[in-house]
C-alpha cells in the first residue's frame, strides 16, 4: 500500500481484490523475504526510529558495519529437487520484488508467480560485496557472477553453524528450517490500476 496517504485511502475504498501467494516458514507465515546469514541477523538490529529516519539505507548501514568482521557461512539448500551446497555470506527469499524500500531486489518476482526467488551470495571480499550491493540498487542480483539465483516451490536450508534468520525485518528462527509458497493464499484490495 502506499505511504502517500491519499493513494493508501484511495485503496482502501477500492472493492476490487487480488489473490496473491504467501509463504510458510516452519509454523509461521511471511509476505515478503527470508534472510540467512551474519549479514541479516546485523539487520535485525535495525530500530523502527532507524528505518523511518534513514528507510533502506538504514539496512545498508547496518550491514557494511558486519561486513569487515563478516565471514560465509557453509550452507545446504536443498528446493524442489535439486541442491546446492557451499559457502555463502547471505541467503535470500523473496517472495516480492521489493524488500526493505529496495524497489528492485527481486524484479522478475510476481506476487502470484507460486515462487520464492532465492539468490546465494557466494563467499566473496568486502570489494565484491560493495559491487554486489549495487547490482541489488539496479535491479541486476541474479546476473551478477557471484550470485546463484534459482526459483522453488519449496525450500529446506541448513548449515552446520549456528545461524539465524530474519524473516520479514524480524529475527526469526535458527537454522534448519523448512519454507514453501502457499500460492495465492490471501485476497488483498487493489487500485484498478494495480490489477
Amino acid at each position: 500500500m502506499s505511504l502517500e496517504p491519499e493513494e493508501a485511502i484511495e485503496t482502501l475504498k477500492s472493492t476490487l481484490t487480488k489473490k496473491v501467494d504467501i509463504g510458510s516458514f516452519n509454523d509461521q507465515y511471511f509476505v515478503n523475504i527470508v534472510a540467512v546469514g551474519s549479514i541479516a541477523e546485523a539487520t535485525s538490529e535495525v530500530s523502527p526510529e532507524q528505518k523511518t529516519k534513514f528507510g533502506p539505507l538504514a539496512y545498508v548501514m547496518e550491514g557494511v558495519k558486519t561486513l569487515a568482521s563478516t565471514t560465509a557461512y557453509p550452507l545446504r539448500i536443498e528446493y524442489d529437487d535439486k541442491v546446492w551446497e557451499g559457502d555463502s555470506f547471505l541467503f535470500l527469499a523473496a517472495l516480492t520484488k521489493s524488500t526493505a524500500g529496495f524497489e528492485k531486489l527481486a524484479p522478475e518476482a510476481k506476487v502470484n508467480d507460486g515462487l520464492l526467488h532465492c539468490y546465494v551470495i557466494k563467499d566473496v571480499g568486502v570489494i565484491r560485496m560493495a559491487s554486489i550491493i549495487t547490482s541489488v540498487l539496479q535491479g541486476t542480483l541474479k546476473d551478477d557472477k557471484d550470485v546463484e539465483y534459482f526459483t522453488a516451490k519449496k525450500l529446506h536450508v541448513g548449515s552446520s553453524e549456528k545461524l539465524h534468520t530474519n524473516v520479514d525485518g524480524e529475527e526469526g528462527e535458527p537454522l534448519p528450517v523448512e519454507m514453501e509458497v502457499l500460492p495465492s493464499h490471501i485476497e488483498v484490495l487493489v487500485r484498478e490500476e494495480e490489477f
